[in-house]
C-alpha cells in the first residue's frame, strides 16, 4: 500500500477536527472538555475551560488549513 495514502488520512483527519473545533462559539471548548473527561476521568482540573473562543477558533482554523495542505500535497504524490 501507498503511504502516501495514510498522508492524505492524516491530512483529512486533521481538516475534520479543525471544523470540530472551529464551528461555533463554544462547541470546541466542549469537545476539547469532553475529550479530556473521558481519556483522564473527572478527578484532573480540566485547563481547557479557561481558556477563551478565540483559541479554539484560532486552533481549528489551522488544522483546517494544514489538514487541507496536507491532503492537497497528498494528491500530488498520487
Amino acid at each position: 500500500m501507498n503511504p502516501v495514502w495514510g498522508l492524505l488520512a492524516v491530512g483529512l483527519l486533521f481538516a475534520f477536527l479543525g471544523l470540530a473545533l472551529a464551528a461555533e462559539p463554544g462547541e470546541g471548548r466542549d469537545f476539547m472538555s469532553r475529550a479530556h473527561r473521558q481519556v483522564f476521568g473527572e478527578g484532573v482540573r480540566n485547563r481547557f475551560d479557561d481558556l477563551p473562543d478565540v483559541v479554539f477558533r484560532a486552533l481549528g482554523v489551522l488544522f483546517m488549513f494544514g489538514g487541507a495542505l496536507m491532503s492537497i500535497a497528498s494528491l500530488g504524490f498520487l
